[in-house]
Formats: C-alpha cells, structure tokens, sequence
C-alpha cells in the first residue's frame, strides 16, 4: 500500500523529479575534468536522492508504505545504509553450482538508482557494448551484419567471475564518483547480508541432515565471502558499473575485427583467423591489466566458417550466403517451463482473484520479455503465438474466465 503523501509532498516529488533532470543533464555536458564536481553535486542534493526513493517505490515497488520524503532526508551516499540485504542462491548453468543474488531494499536501491544514472549521464561506453545500446537483438543483429560482409571467423570468449572479480582499490580510481560511495553503495564488502535459509536453496534435506552443526557454519560462511566478493548481484547499479569498466578497455584495442559485448559475453568475428586470435590476446592481456581486475576473459567456443555459431542463447549460421539465427533449444525449453509454472498457477482457485490476475499479467510481461529479447530470431514470431495461445486456453478453463483480461 502506498504512503499517502500530502499535496505539498506531491510538489516536492514532482520538483525532484524535474531538478534530477536537470542535474544529471550537467553531468552529462560536463568537461572531464568538471564532471566528478557535477557528479558530487548530484549525490549532495536532496532533491536527487528523493527522486531515486520516488523511482524505487514506484517502480520496483519497495518500501511503498514509508514516506519518501522521511527516507531522502535520512539517505546519504557517503555513508551507504545498514538496511539488511536478502541473500538468494541462483543456480548456475553447471549443475551443483549456484551464484550469490542479493535481494535490495527501498534505501539500498534508492542508494544505487542515483549511481546507475550518474553513470548512465557520463555514458562512457565502448562503441563494441551492446547491453545499452540495443540489447540482445543488437548484438545478434551486429554478428549476422559481420557474417554476412565475408567475417566468417569468429571466437567467442566470456568473463569469469565478472561482478566478483572486481577490487575495490581500482573501482575507487576508475568510476567517476567519490570513493566512499563507491565504498558504500557499489562494493558488497560491507553490505548487511541476511543469509537466512540459504541452505535450503544450495542443499538437499539429506545432505543437510549429514552436516554437523560446525560444518553448516562453514558453508554458509563459504557462500557469505562469495557474496561480499567484488560487487553484488541483483544491485540496480552492478550492471552499469560493469560496463563502464568493460567500456575501459574496449576503449585500449584497434583491431579490424567486429567485436560484438553484450554483458561479460564477447563475441570477435574477422576474415582472418589470425587477426581473430590476435584480436582475443590483445583483449585478454588488457582485462588482466586493468586496475579493478585482474579480470578473466575465457574462450567460449573457436567456429570455422559455416560452423554454427552459438552465442547470447542464439544458434547463428551462414549458409549459402545466407544467414540465420534460432533460438537454442535449451532456451525454448526454459521459457516453455516457467510460462506453464504460471500457467498451473493461474487456474489454481485456491488464490485470490487478484492474485492470478497479477500472475497473469506477469506471464504476458515474462512472454513478450523473452520474444523482445530473441526478436531478431527466424521463428519468434511462431513462438510468441504458441504462448498467447496457451494463455487464452489457460484462461478459458478458469471459473469464471471473465475475471482475467488478456491484454496482449
């Protein structure tokens, strides 16, 4: 339920909102050596930091029932927050193993949208990243461009470890903000994990019930030093703060290959193989370099021409002269099970109306999600009609199927 807000309130948020824009409109404009005074202005000013509790209520619908007028007030980017951290285990793709996922509330995430859109404003990314340049479909979209101009060698490479390799040395002298915020509200050193049932997601019953009470200890004292590791999973700003370093070195190599970054995913396409193996060295040496790192930049896969290509959950292939892209079967797979998780809950009248009707609505956002992401794909199109139809046949055999609006 949201905080009622009186009318004087309302005008400081919207005042906030407006005074934000303009902020970070100076950051952006600002010369280099400006831009750390515009940014420091920034994180000083209450009207940005109630701007981000506004975004993080609103939008990730954190903390609604606190007023944001109070929380701004007592944010302060300098000092970070004791707020607790939820700590979720997220498996891998190699099976037994699982990543740290923090789970963020109003204050930290507030705390984190103001880096994300300082970060953003200085927009210092590589012209190789595609993350907020255009996505998933951009990325495919540059690869099938480069196949098709005769670059028909290609080598894929992946960061290891990305977020967790980072060190809070380099961050401090490579992000344009002030150290401590960088201490604070980008680093998970001293985040209040709340590690809770971790356990349960990481083990069996059976091979819980085989510890000792020391050795459960341990485990969890094993996953709490991966999740303070680096920067943290789940944190609204990891993800520009990873592409303004990733951005760094992009930023050190000329080659004539296409180099296509989504993510800590890489993709080197070229018509030469050398200048391909060439081009991953340079890259290679250069994250090892860095002052954040060192980091790890691993081949994925090394394709001949007319090999299939696989990368960003796509197979790409040159045929004939003629390039197509399909989504991996594995990925079709994972969506078709979550979409029919949803489906099955969605029909149990067990819940509440509302309840399935927002389940619903989460299955029309995860479906079109996964379409928008793979839309440069062959066969989306078939895809997107198989769950839309599945839905309507959900719906169709609820009690009273005229409670549930499929807007498409």
């Amino acid at each position: 339920m949201m905080s009622s807000l009186t009318k004087s309130e309302k005008d400081q948020i919207k005042k906030a909102r407006k005074r934000t824009k303009q902020l970070l409109d100076r950051v952006r404009d600002a010369r280099h050596n400006k831009a750390r005074h515009q940014v420091r202005q920034c994180f000083k000013s209450f009207e940005f930091r109630l701007a981000a509790v506004d975004q993080a209520q609103r939008k990730k619908r954190l903390g609604t029932s606190k007023n944001p007028v109070s929380v701004a007030e007592l944010l302060d980017p300098w000092y970070g927050t004791t707020e607790k951290v939820g700590l979720n285990a997220t498996p891998k793709s190699k099976e037994g193993e699982f990543r740290p996922t923090a789970e963020f509330g109003l204050e930290n995430t507030a705390l984190q949208i103001m880096v994300r859109d300082v970060l953003n404003a200085r927009g210092a990314f590589s012209e190789y990243q595609t993350q907020f340049k255009g996505g998933v479909p951009e990325a495919i979209k540059r690869v099938r461009a480069a196949l098709e101009s005769g670059k028909v060698y290609a080598l894929t490479c992946d960061l290891q470890n990305c977020f967790g390799s980072f060190q809070e040395e380099g961050l401090k002298a490579s992000l344009p903000l002030p150290k401590e915020v960088t201490e604070k509200v980008v680093m998970s050193k001293g985040m209040s994990f709340s590690p809770m049932g971790i356990l349960n997601q990481i083990m069996s019953t059976d091979e819980m019930h085989e510890l000792c009470k020391g050795d459960v200890d341990d485990h969890i004292s094993e996953f709490l030093i991966q999740a303070r590791s680096g920067i943290p999973q789940g944190s609204v700003c990891s993800p520009v703060v990873a592409e303004t370093i990733l951005a760094q070195v992009f930023g050190q190599v000329v080659t004539s290959c296409e180099v296509v970054s989504y993510a800590d995913n890489t993709i080197i396409l070229g018509t030469d193989e050398n200048a391909v193996c060439e081009t991953f060295k340079a890259l290679r040496s250069a994250f090892e370099a860095h002052l954040a790192g060192p980091l790890s930049l691993m081949v994925e896969g090394h394709f001949q021409p007319g090999d299939p290509i696989q990368f960003l959950g796509v197979m790409i292939t040159l045929k004939g002269g003629v390039v197509s892209v399909d989504v991996l079967p594995s990925k079709v797979l994972e969506i078709r099970e979550k979409l029919k998780t949803l489906r099955k809950k969605i029909r149990d009248p067990k819940k509440t109306i509302r309840h399935r009707q927002y389940l619903l609505s989460k299955y029309i956002q995860t479906s079109k999600g996964w379409c928008s992401t793979y839309a440069g794909t062959e066969s989306v199109k078939l895809y997107e009609t198989e769950f839309r139809k599945k839905l309507e046949q959900c719906v169709q055999s609820c009690v009273e199927p005229e409670l549930f609006c499929i807007n498409w």
